[in-house]
């Protein structure tokens, strides 16, 4: 039996298949009732916010920003109802930074 620890290849591998669209959709979706404009949600409440540190923490990386980007663009795009000025707004006021500005026309390679 081997005490190896795998390879750095190997552990490149398993980040990189660790952010999934699937899961920056499920990671996103309590925000949606924010974004778009539901009655009596004039403010991110809890759950949003917390999955959004989660996501923030997930992208770490440059790619992982990338990848979680192109994710939420089709998304977004796809979600007529979504107001967009909410939608910028969000991460600054969850007090998370990220490079890029949520919309249907976003550069994800920013």
């Amino acid at each position: 039996m081997s005490n190896r620890s795998p390879s750095g290849a190997a552990l490149a591998v398993l980040h990189i298949a660790a952010l999934q669209c699937g899961q920056v959709t499920q990671l996103m979706a309590p925000c949606m009732p924010y974004l778009t404009g539901a009655p009596g949600m004039t403010t991110p409440y809890g759950i949003c916010c917390n999955s959004l540190g989660v996501l923030n923490q997930l992208a770490a990386t440059t790619s992982d920003r990338v990848a979680s980007c192109n994710c939420v663009k089709p998304a977004a795009g796809g979600f007529p109802a979504v107001d967009f000025a909410r939608a910028t707004g969000l991460p600054a006021a969850r007090g998370l930074s990220i490079s890029f500005t949520i919309s249907p026309n976003m550069d994800c390679n920013q």
